[in-house]
């Protein structure tokens, strides 16, 4: 869209706007993360409504997400 970042943006941003697939791995690195840390204080629970509607890389995020943690 060519919209200029603002001027504190990290670097990791940055690079990863220029590259798809760090994009992904960022975005799934913060998803475990934030499962993580919710899961570490109490049990978390994954509401999925309608999940045969979800797009295929979302289902990978949850499969992959709930494997690892």
């Amino acid at each position: 869209m060519g919209i200029p970042a603002p001027p504190d943006v990290s670097p990791e941003l940055l690079a990863a706007r220029e590259d798809a697939l760090l994009l992904g791995d960022q975005r799934r690195r913060a998803f475990e993360d934030l499962v993580r840390a919710e899961s570490s204080a109490g049990p978390v629970v994954l509401v999925l409504e309608d999940l045969h509607l979800a797009d295929l890389p979302t289902v990978k995020l949850l499969d992959l997400a709930l494997r690892t943690l």
